[in-house]
């Protein structure tokens, strides 16, 4: 269910229109574009004029920008009035696009993208590529996109997701910003983007780490404020690479309360310990 919701507007339209445009406003989150186009065409005659267009999309509520929609319409019309699919997936795409130069990051708290765009390992990512898919209440994800593979920053945080989309075809992608969602487990499709550096993890509700995570090289950030992790493995000490770790605002117990307070050297410098000695027989350790 995308839909919590559905603004006023919406609900005055009447219960078979109301149907209608919040399965497109769903297939849209979605990024369904050919469902979407089904939605938008009703009679199913291949096209939609542009007024049926305008008025969809002010109804699914997306907050798309009008004077962009009628733009993008004037561009990719072939002259007729009328909007096919691959005319409807164009202008969809581009407004996409255009939206993804916002950041929807929660009230009070500072944008990842500020520290992951111009980190502490001297990245600068003025070239991103983002798209920010963040806030729209999602609880499943799916990617249909001419060219994914350009997406070097994909942002899906405040959205409702307990299981990670497949990310396969990202495989530029360097910034993933999961954020305010329902994880309780980190998701291990993750790992199989062979690009990712910085991956932000924050306010979910993880309680643990899982092992494919330490064995995962060059991600530098990892940012896991806000979970209900009681206690951290030693074996993230692994993870060699990383420069910059946050872990704020967790249960944990002390004295790794009061250590993991002092920055990532001093939390680092207790995982080790009890790594080594783990590792040379000396405790048998798996956690702390």
């Amino acid at each position: 269910n995308f839909i919590t919701s559905p603004p006023q507007h919406v609900l005055a339209l009447g219960p078979a229109i109301l149907v209608r445009y919040l399965s497109a406003r769903a297939a849209l989150l979605a990024e369904n574009l050919r469902q979407a186009f089904s939605v938008f065409d009703d009679d199913n005659s291949g096209s939609v004029n542009r007024n049926e267009m305008i008025e969809g999309l002010e109804k699914v509520d997306l907050k798309f920008d009008k004077d962009d929609v009628i733009a993008l319409i004037e561009e990719c019309d072939d002259g007729n009035g009328l909007i096919d699919f691959e005319e409807f997936k164009s202008i969809m795409l581009q407004l996409i696009k255009k939206r993804s130069g916002g950041s929807a990051i929660s009230p009070g708290t500072a944008d990842p993208r500020e520290t992951l765009d111009r980190d502490e390992a001297g990245h600068d990512d003025d070239a991103d590529e983002v798209l920010d898919l963040s806030a729209l209440g999602m609880t499943e994800y799916s990617i249909d996109l001419d060219e994914p593979g350009r997406v070097t920053v994909l942002n899906l945080a405040q959205n409702k997701l307990v299981v990670m989309p497949k990310v396969a075809k990202l495989q530029c992608l360097r910034t993933l910003i999961l954020d305010d969602n329902l994880f309780a487990d980190m998701p291990e499709t993750i790992f199989k983007l062979p690009t990712l550096l910085r991956l932000s993890v924050q306010r979910c509700r993880l309680t643990w780490l899982p092992e494919i995570l330490f064995a995962y090289s060059g991600l530098e950030e990892l940012r896991l404020e806000g979970n209900e992790m009681g206690s951290l493995p030693c074996d993230l000490v692994r993870m060699t690479s990383l420069q910059v770790l946050t872990l704020g605002d967790n249960p944990f117990r002390d004295p790794l309360m009061s250590i993991t307070r002092e920055g990532m050297t001093y939390t680092m410098a207790y995982l080790r310990f009890f790594y080594n000695a783990r590792e040379f027989g000396l405790l048998d350790l798996k956690e702390m």
